[in-house]
């Protein structure tokens, strides 16, 4: 069995890709401006990039497609807050609660996690280990295994809080799957609209880095995975484009 992708780069589209980094540089100071593949990029402690193209006109936010955020893990929450807060160029959003919240402490800063919506969270947690090899994140593993007859799982009726917004939000059922040490923590998409295509979006698409290229592309093709582009030239390196369960682009980059 071809070894699990790791995490590669996050992409993302902006009208001005310099400011965006210088942006993100500032509230993250362990990142680094870097570059890769000829795109300007943003460069965490734990080898992983932000990558940027730049566009025209600013990127769709809307409809909602399966990638809802990334985050980065940042040692001291509570003096990073006060730090924000004192930044005119910085929003903070509110994260609604119920009830007083406590804080949470990592032992180092870094990109952490993309957070995405799925229309069925089990069963793109068993396509992501059945065509990617990918691991099962710890704590978001299915009670009972799950199969292609179980993995659909009716969207909770309850909304609950802390939340970005005020109405709450759907938080069962959830799943996720880890490549390297960057999770993508999955909830059910909180709407009744399909989520659309994250191509030409904000959050274009996420890159998993392979060693053999050439093996991952016949592997899918003979498991039926959708093909976006066919092999490409990326820089220094190879790369090709499938699209996940929920139509999220994603990029499989060949490393050395």
């Amino acid at each position: 069995m071809l070894p699990a992708p790791g995490f590669h780069h996050l992409h993302l589209n902006s009208v001005d890709p310099d400011a965006a980094i210088d942006f993100y540089a500032r509230q993250f100071p362990t990142s680094a401006r870097a570059s890769w593949g000829g795109l300007p990029a943003l460069a965490s402690p734990n080898d992983v990039l932000v990558l940027f193209t730049r566009v025209a006109t600013p990127p769709a936010t809307s409809p909602q497609t399966a990638i809802w955020h990334f985050g980065w893990h940042v040692t001291d929450t509570r003096a990073r807050l006060e730090s924000y807060e004192s930044r005119p160029d910085v929003r903070l959003l509110p994260l609604y609660t119920t009830e007083e919240g406590g804080s949470v402490f990592h032992p180092a800063e870094r990109f952490n996690h993309v957070h995405l919506y799925q229309e069925e969270p089990f069963c793109a947690q068993l396509w992501y280990q059945t065509h990617l090899n990918a691991p099962v994140f710890r704590g978001r593993a299915s009670a009972t295994p799950v199969t292609e007859s179980t993995c659909k799982v009716p969207r909770g009726s309850e909304r609950s809080w802390p939340a970005l917004e005020r109405e709450g939000m759907f938080r069962s059922p959830t799943a996720a799957v880890v490549f390297g040490d960057v999770a993508l923590p999955w909830y059910m998409r909180q709407g009744d609209r399909p989520l659309v295509s994250t191509r030409g979006h904000l959050y274009d698409h996420i890159a998993l880095s392979v060693a053999d290229l050439d093996a991952w592309v016949a592997k899918l093709r003979s498991e039926g995975v959708r093909f976006l582009e066919k092999p490409y030239e990326l820089g220094d390196t190879r790369a090709v484009m499938i699209e996940g369960p929920s139509r999220e682009a994603l990029e499989l980059v060949e490393v050395a």
